[in-house]
């Protein structure tokens, strides 16, 4: 849970997207240029991950969809770095680097000094599915000891990060499931191929669930296209969590709904 790793395309909807929709008037039908684009002041070319050019004006729920760099980089200029990094502090995020190195535009894109662990970018997404409140990771609610004694008991509270409505589009604009997997429910908020680095490469990928969010950085020794990770560990993975946590999620809420018929009747 310590180890870090740098977020990738899985950073755009947190570092961008949220304060973008929740404070600086914008929409998901708010439109950037897709076009050639380079960082203000410099020659570095923000390149988007596709190799079919660029896409002209396109819309942020485009940009959430397709995960379109430019598009990114674009809406958090106009946010402005330190809005964005301020946000990410509110989400939880503990190893971000209070200097220029964070606080700028490839803060986006995922670019950061040290990464964050698996555990606090899971938990930045559970604040979008927990309607904008944000939690405090934990690992326990209550502990009992064999007589029943209340032992411990985790007072979590949480924090209103960003409005409701903030969070419920981006939940919408969350790239739905495959065609297979729609009865599980579940959408795509974040996912990124991890740069090769020390000779790993990897994805790394956010879940929801409903009501669970869930993250997982694959990692593979020798460096394989993103594709063929997805295809033979990524999706036998996901595919499997999406049915287990299902069939769970399915049977509480049917006994649920049994019992609130009981108790009408």
């Amino acid at each position: 849970t310590d180890s870090t790793r740098q977020p990738g395309s899985t950073f755009k909807v947190l570092a961008a997207y949220v304060p973008a929709l929740d404070t600086a008037g914008m929409t998901l039908a708010t439109v950037q240029d897709d076009a050639k684009y380079y960082y203000p002041g410099t020659k570095k070319l923000v390149k988007n991950w596709y190799s079919t050019g660029y896409r002209g004006l396109s819309s942020i729920r485009q940009g959430i969809k397709y995960s379109m760099n430019v598009v990114a980089v674009k809406t958090l200029e106009e946010v402005t770095p330190k809005i964005g990094y301020d946000y990410l502090q509110n989400l939880g995020f503990t190893t971000l680097v209070d200097n220029y190195t964070d606080i700028a535009l490839p803060l986006a894109l995922g670019g950061l000094t040290k990464g964050v662990t698996n555990l606090e970018l899971t938990n930045g997404f559970a604040s979008i599915a927990n309607g904008g409140t944000h939690y405090k990771t934990s690992f326990y609610t209550k502990i009992y000891d064999h007589d029943g004694n209340l032992l411990l008991e985790n007072d979590n509270e949480g924090q209103q990060v960003m409005k409701e409505s903030t969070a419920w589009l981006l939940t919408k604009a969350a790239p739905p499931p495959k065609p297979d997997l729609k009865k599980f429910l579940w959408r795509r908020l974040g996912r990124a191929a991890l740069p090769l680095i020390t000779k790993t490469f990897g994805l790394w990928v956010i879940h929801h669930i409903l009501p669970v969010v869930s993250g997982a950085a694959m990692m593979t020794v020798r460096p394989s296209p993103p594709a063929l990770i997805q295809r033979k560990s990524g999706a036998p993975l996901w595919n499997s969590l999406a049915k287990n946590l299902y069939k769970t999620i399915f049977y509480h809420n049917c006994c649920h709904l049994y019992q609130m018929r009981e108790t009408c009747h």
